[in-house]
C-alpha cells in the first residue's frame, strides 16, 4: 500500500512518535520493573542517532526535544540538562553523517556507543553531588550495566529505523 504525498509525514510522524514512546517506557518502566539489575537501558540516544542517519536534523532534534523532556519529568531528572543533551547529540550526529563518514551501521553505531557513554556519564553527576554514593560503586552497580544493557537493546534499532524509513518513502 503506497501513501500520497501528503500522508507521508503524518504517518512516518506517528510511526516514529509511537516507536519512540515505546522506547522510552521500556527503559523507564517495564525493564527497571523487572529488577534484573540496578541498571536499565537508555534506548532514545540510539533512537535520535537513527533519527539523524535515517531523517535528519529536524526529526532528530524534534523527537530529541520531546522525548527528551518526557524522560526528564518521568526520571526526575534536570528538566533542562537532558533535552539540551538530546538536541545537542542529533544536531552532531546529523552533522557528522553529512560532512564526515558515510551513512552506515558502524557509523551510527559509533555515534551512538558515544552518546550512550556521555549520557552516563551525566547521569553520575547528581547522586555523587548529593553526598549518597562514592562515583565508583555508582558507576560500577548502576552507569556499566546501564552501558552495557544501552548498547545491547540498541543494536536492533538500526534495522527497525531503517524498515520504518523503507516503508514511508
Amino acid at each position: 500500500m503506497r501513501l500520497t504525498i501528503r500522508k507521508q509525514p503524518v504517518v512516518k510522524s506517528i510511526v516514529y512518535a509511537i516507536l519512540c514512546l515505546c522506547l522510552l517506557l521500556f527503559s523507564t518502566s517495564f525493564f527497571p520493573a523487572l529488577g534484573l539489575t540496578q541498571g536499565a537501558p537508555c534506548l532514545l540516544v540510539a533512537a535520535v542517532s537513527a533519527l539523524a542517519l535515517f531523517e535528519g536534523v529536524r526529526y532528530a532534534s524534534f523527537f530529541g526535544l520531546i522525548f527528551g523532556v518526557t524522560e526528564s519529568f518521568m526520571l526526575g531528572h534536570s528538566t533542562l540538562l537532558f533535552p539540551l543533551f538530546y538536541v545537542a547529540f542529533a544536531l552532531c550526529c546529523a552533522w557528522m553523517f553529512e560532512n564526515f563518514f558515510l551513512k552506515n551501521f558502524v557509523s551510527w553505531f559509533g555515534y551512538t556507543l558515544g552518546g550512550i557513554v556521555i549520557y552516563q556519564g551525566l547521569t553520575l553527576f547528581a547522586p555523587v553531588s548529593d553526598w549518597n554514593i562514592t562515583a565508583a560503586d555508582l558507576f560500577f552497580y548502576t552507569a556499566l550495566p546501564s552501558l552495557i544493557l544501552s548498547v545491547v537493546f540498541s543494536l536492533p534499532l538500526h534495522p527497525i529505523f531503517a524498515k520504518i524509513k523503507k516503508k514511508t518513502d
